[in-house]
């Protein structure tokens, strides 16, 4: 079974910040992601998600998903990525401090 690593980076953009779905294995491999954040912030709240079915060459990362939330002061966010390949599941989360 290839070995399956999820990775969630962030990234300051013009919008906020973006939060990056990366998914990793030494072998090729397909499979199906689902990527949630939840943000608390002065300015309200929200959840977004996306899922999906992805493919990937071997050591090489897969960008699955890119989330941008607000990063204004105050701001929170939770973020999980979760992936299954071939019925082997893995799951990476992150959040702000």
């Amino acid at each position: 079974m290839t070995d399956i690593r999820c990775e969630i980076r962030t990234r300051p953009s013009s919008n906020g910040l973006e939060l990056i779905g990366l998914v990793w294995s030494d072998g090729p491999a397909a499979g199906r992601y689902d990527f949630t954040v939840n943000k608390d912030g002065p300015g309200g709240s929200s959840c977004t998600h996306q899922s999906g079915f992805f493919t990937k060459q071997a050591h090489l990362p897969a960008t699955v998903a890119i989330i941008c939330v607000d990063a204004a002061t105050g701001s929170k966010y939770r973020a999980l990525l979760s992936v299954d390949v071939a019925g082997e599941e893995v799951a990476c989360s992150t959040s702000s401090a």
